[in-house]
Order: C-alpha cells, then structure tokens, then sequence
C-alpha cells in the first residue's frame, strides 16, 4: 500500500546535501554569464552561437540539416 504524502515525516537534508543541491544551479549561472558574455564580445545571438557550434562540430551541412539539429524550420535558421 502507498502512503499518503501527508502522512509521512517532513525530510531533513544536512547541510551538505543542501549546498551540494545548490552545484547545478550554481553552475548553470556560471556558464550562462559565460556565455553571454563570449557571445556579446562577437555580436552573436546565442541562437547564431548554437548554429557556429554545430557546423564546427559536424562540419559543413544544408540549412534544412542545421534546421533538424536545432529543432527550428529551416526558414527560421536561415534568418539566423
């Protein structure tokens, strides 16, 4: 039989189990001011940045693949 939620004792975390959930969100932030940062300097938009990065990885491809690798319609990765 499942518990009722309700009925189960509050969790307690230690404090490190508290600061170790903070990492992601920590790092997330960090890498986001990174980027923007690296993205501003070039006048990019990050979507054009994500583009530049997957023709570097996978080198030269149609508009229609960029379009599938990014989940746009290839009208809108054009106008990138």
């Amino acid at each position: 039989m499942i518990a009722n939620p309700s009925s189960l004792p509050p969790l307690e975390f230690s404090q490190e189990a508290r600061e170790l959930a903070d990492i992601p969100a920590f790092l997330q932030r960090h890498f986001v001011v990174k980027l923007t940062a690296r993205v501003t300097e070039q006048k990019l938009s990050i979507p054009q940045y994500s583009l530049l990065g997957f023709l570097s990885a996978k080198g030269p491809m149609s508009m229609g693949q960029l379009a599938v690798l990014m989940g746009h319609t290839t009208p809108a990765t054009t106008g990138l």
